[in-house]
């Protein structure tokens, strides 16, 4: 994840106006529920991915190429590649697509996941950004907490960075408790921690769990 795509990416909506926002434009600001304008729920499907289809695996890599420049990722000391994960996609209806990205198809949200010994993974979890707001992201963890149940975890966790703040409200909205943080482990080649959320420095990793009963 270059600085020049963080940056100049539209990776967030405006809660307020609907419009996108680049990373570094971002800001904090305290509103009540009621001033944020309601979007309608989302009323698509959440479904496994098909990743030998080659029009759904090139939607994934494209949402993947748009908010982090790659289809890998470097969390818990180790790279993943999104393609060795298990996908669950969120698809709009026939009539509906994310609109400023057509590259995704009807893709408009995409989590994966990773089986690890004691705890299920969630590597990555996107949601287009016209779509924020509509509940796709709290479906397909949802659909990950599910598969981790079905298949005997008892946890599930995953990793993101310090200037991360909409994640960690997220994630923390749906249980997830702070298990880990890693310092200075997130920064480009040269060690110079990157421009993040709100011009934030991107320096540390936190690692979230949610304990399943």
């Amino acid at each position: 994840m270059s600085e020049d795509h963080t940056n100049k990416a539209k990776l967030y909506r405006s809660a307020l106006t609907s419009k996108p926002i680049a990373m570094r434009d971002t800001r904090v600001i305290i509103v009540s529920k009621s001033e944020i304008p309601r979007r309608e729920p989302f009323n698509g499907i959440i479904e496994p991915a098909n990743l030998n289809d080659p029009g759904t695996r090139k939607a994934i890599e494209a949402i993947n190429i748009f908010f982090w420049a790659s289809v890998e990722q470097e969390v818990f000391g180790r790279t993943y590649n999104i393609f060795d994960c298990e996908n669950f996609i969120a698809r709009a209806n026939n009539s509906e697509s994310c609109k400023s990205h057509p590259e995704f198809r009807d893709l408009v949200g995409q989590v994966a996941i990773k089986e690890e010994k004691g705890f299920l993974h969630i590597v990555v979890l996107h949601v287009c950004p016209e779509w924020h707001g509509r509940g796709i992201g709290k479906m397909l963890v949802n659909r990950a907490v599910d598969e981790a149940r079905k298949r005997g975890f008892k946890s599930v966790k995953l990793g993101t960075t310090n200037d991360n703040i909409p994640a960690l409200y997220f994630y923390q909205r749906l249980g997830f408790v702070i298990e880990k943080i890693v310092p200075d482990v997130v920064a480009d080649d040269d060690h110079v921690p990157q421009s993040g959320f709100a011009g934030l420095p991107v320096r540390d990793e936190i690692q979230m769990k949610l304990d399943l009963d």
